[in-house]
């Protein structure tokens, strides 16, 4: 048995819980929905994550009109009337509780898949990204495999075009290559002067919608952003070692 905090806006609450965790099943969340109607309102709230420990259950929570938002939401098994928004800490490792995102979402988004390594990361970058430049720069693709999430921010005003280029090509090794090279610098002027197809740029639009849900799931804060197989975030730091 081990020691969480969870913490609150204004106080720190000391639990005890296991380390294993199990998500909710669909009768439990219904459940929930109606347990906590002034909170859980469906009309305005989605549960995207759920998971069960000893003694609490965490809540990934988004909003589904408006602004979309997203935030960790806690119930306490002896604590019936409150609910608590925050983060619930591990002494041991100091790291918060992750609900792992849904990997079918993410895996959906990816574009296509590059690199020889054996270890897989889902990489959400933009071509024109300077810090996402560095990234495939640097990273050793004899080491990992990346699956290539497209998010084209809209300050960088080529990005769509560059990646109409790079995911025209016929196959993912060819797009691999195509995206090396321009976020490399090695080649930053191919992508001009191109026309598509309509059935391209259905195939292009699709490719971002798709991308643009997984980046929801993760409720994306900037690029690059890096998940590993265990669709959890990977520090980028730690890949470029």
């Amino acid at each position: 048995m081990k020691k969480t905090t969870l913490l609150l806006s204004l106080a720190a609450l000391s639990i005890s819980t296991v380390i294993s965790a199990s998500p909710l099943t669909k009768g439990e969340l219904n459940k929930l929905y109606e347990s906590y109607p002034k909170v859980l309102n469906k009309n305005f709230i989605k549960i995207i994550g759920s998971d069960k420990h000893k003694g609490f259950t965490q809540l990934k929570i988004r909003t589904i009109k408006g602004r979309s938002q997203t935030a960790n939401m806690f119930l306490v098994d002896n604590i019936k009337d409150v609910v608590f928004f925050g983060a619930a800490i591990d002494n041991k490792t100091g790291k918060p509780y992750e609900i792992p995102a849904n990997k079918d979402v993410i895996k959906k988004g990816v574009a296509f898949t590059y690199g020889d390594g054996k270890t897989e990361l889902y990489v959400f970058s933009d071509p024109e990204c300077p810090f996402c430049q560095q990234l495939e720069q640097k990273i050793d693709l004899k080491k990992y495999k990346i699956h290539y999430i497209p998010i084209p921010l809209s300050m960088h005003r080529n990005t769509k075009n560059v990646l109409k280029w790079v995911l025209s090509a016929k196959t993912p090794k060819e797009q691999g290559e195509r995206l090396h090279s321009y976020m490399s610098g090695k080649d930053k002027d191919s992508w001009k002067g191109k026309t598509y197809t309509k059935e391209q740029e259905k195939t292009f639009n699709d490719y971002l919608s798709k991308a643009d849900a997984a980046a929801q799931e993760i409720s994306l804060k900037g690029t690059p952003t890096v998940y590993g197989s265990d669709f959890k975030p990977v520090n980028i730091g730690d890949i470029l070692k």
